[in-house]
């Protein structure tokens, strides 16, 4: 296994601080193909062996590195309307915080991990108003 020294995880960016994860497949079937420093890497990837004929194509995941230090925070799962108001607001006990935000019948669902609620409810519509300045929720 190579050994990489710290000039090897410089990025563009300074201190490399995502992976981009190359996945296929659902539920019992879901699989990582391939982990990249860079999207442009794993897209590359995708070009190169994502077959047409194939049912599961492959997709690009993004993940943080190295996450902050986050004694004192909470998990919490915020649904909020597309308005801003607020749905509810759960505080987890354990949770995967790389679950990716999503909106179901038109209120968006995410996990974060806050201060406190005031903290979560603030992180989830500045999420909402990024998606809807994007077109991404309309």
């Amino acid at each position: 296994m190579k050994k990489y020294s710290e000039n090897d995880l410089k990025n563009t960016r300074g201190v490399m601080d995502k992976v981009y994860i190359v996945t296929q497949g659902q539920y019992s079937a879901y699989h990582i193909c391939a982990v990249w420093d860079t999207e442009q890497k794993a897209q590359a990837y995708i070009n190169a062996f994502n077959e047409e004929e194939i049912c599961d194509k492959m997709k690009i995941e993004e993940y943080d590195l190295n996450h902050e230090d986050y004694s004192g925070k909470k998990f919490y799962e915020v649904r909020m309307k597309r308005n801003g108001d607020v749905v509810d607001i759960e505080q987890k006990t354990s949770h995967c915080y790389n679950e990716k935000d999503e909106i179901c019948r038109d209120i968006l669902i995410c996990h974060i991990i806050a201060k406190d609620e005031k903290h979560a409810i603030k992180i989830v519509n500045e999420r909402r108003a990024q998606l809807i300045a994007e077109n991404k929720w309309i």
